[in-house]
């Protein structure tokens, strides 16, 4: 019984820490795609063409929007997913609390076995 004791521990343990780990990475995002420098510059204008500066700085920044957009949707989703396995973490923790109470008083003698 002692043994059994030691695998609720061990669970106890195991669960608590994963329960952590997902909570800890359901507050962390992924940052903003912050664009790239401005096209108007001369130094940055290395080929001759018939776009221009404002141009290429109006799609950079449409990607920029657009990808942002999908970094949101992304970084709910995962905060989501991991606080919902942060959770299941925790009942399973507890769960194996409540088995290794159960098994104490088993082997203290304060629950009768069978």
């Amino acid at each position: 019984m002692i043994t059994l004791a030691v695998v609720w521990l061990v669970f106890i343990f195991l669960f608590g820490s994963l329960c952590y780990l997902h909570w800890r990475i359901s507050r962390k995002d992924v940052p903003h795609f912050g664009g790239m420098p401005a096209y108007g510059k001369p130094e940055l204008r290395w080929v001759q063409s018939d776009v221009t500066a404002e141009d290429l700085d109006s799609l950079v920044k449409d990607f920029s929007n657009r990808f942002n957009s999908y970094v949101d949707v992304q970084n709910k989703l995962s905060r989501n997913s991991n606080r919902l396995q942060a959770l299941g973490y925790l009942l399973a923790g507890t769960a194996a609390l409540v088995s290794f109470v159960v098994t104490l008083l088993t082997i203290c003698g304060g629950v009768p076995n069978g």
